[in-house]
């Protein structure tokens, strides 16, 4: 179809693109059931990701530049061999605000209400869409931060809190997205299987983030001492989880059945799978 590019500006023959890089979806299923759900409605099962008429073939091909990259030397070393550390350049910075500036264009921008985050979020869309296309340096939204892993409790959390059921569950598989906070503090989200990304846009003590930033020009990451010790952000990600959890108990009785008789069949293909090997991780932490 022809249309306004979101990035560039131009009309142009669009294509029908991911928000979230496809291959993300496929590992998923690959590595599971072979099938997805959405959190959001569980009665449904999908077969991808979310896709729209975006962008241009010039802005797709310059976004999938940045998408190959990050799956080379960061997604798959992680999610497939357990790395502890990786070395990256800017296009890991780049990816993830490519990433989250589609979320917040399409999804996030069209629904807030209030007039003042409105205009936080329109300006950051804007800085952010000149940046990709190199017309401009970031100013005002240019920190990334991450935090990689399985279970991304503090070692002192783990009595102090009520873990929810799903919450090791939702750090190695899920995606999901989001943008959240209070008055005085809002960031945004990008949660991909073993990885959360944190983007702050007001307020948000930085100083509580240990070895997370992701550096524009590219660096070193070390997992194991990275770790990010602001409470809200625990906070949010322990009631995210909650409510995800609430959201099973209210899927369908035929839908539950169809779960729990798939779970059951496929659990000889699936226990040998990533998707087998975190549930039992999971049973394991709870029993202890």
């Amino acid at each position: 179809m022809t249309g306004k590019c979101q990035l560039c500006n131009q009309t142009e023959s669009l294509r029908e693109s991911h928000l979230i890089p496809k291959y993300i979806f496929k590992w998923i299923k690959d590595t599971g059931s072979g099938h997805l759900r959405s959190a959001e409605n569980l009665n449904i099962r999908r077969q991808d990701g979310p896709k729209y008429y975006f962008l241009c073939d010039n802005c797709e091909n310059l976004f999938s530049g940045f998408e190959t990259y990050f799956a080379k030397e960061v997604f798959y070393p992680i999610v497939n061999d357990g790395a502890d550390r990786f070395d990256y350049n800017h296009k890991v910075h780049l990816f993830v605000l490519s990433v989250l500036w589609r979320l917040v264009k399409q999804d996030f921008l069209p629904e807030e209400s209030e007039p003042a985050y409105r205009r936080l979020l329109t300006n950051l869309e804007e800085e952010w869409r000149r940046y990709l296309l190199g017309e401009k340096k970031l100013k005002d939204f240019n920190r990334v931060h991450l935090l990689c892993g399985v279970d991304v409790r503090h070692p002192n959390e783990i009595d102090e809190l009520n873990t929810p059921d799903r919450f090791i569950h939702y750090f190695a598989r899920y995606v999901d997205a989001g943008i959240t906070g209070n008055q005085e503090h809002k960031f945004l989200y990008l949660k991909l299987p073993r990885m959360l990304f944190i983007v702050p846009i007001q307020g948000l003590q930085e100083d509580r983030f240990q070895n997370t930033a992701i550096h524009i020009a590219g660096g070193v990451y070390l997992l194991e001492d990275a770790g990010i010790l602001e409470p809200l952000i625990g906070c949010y990600f322990l009631n995210r989880v909650r409510q995800i959890n609430e959201l099973f108990f209210e899927v369908s009785p035929n839908q539950r059945q169809k779960l729990a008789d798939l779970s059951e069949d496929k659990w000889p293909e699936i226990k040998s799978k990533d998707l087998g090997v975190i549930l039992d991780y999971q049973h394991r932490q709870q029993k202890g």
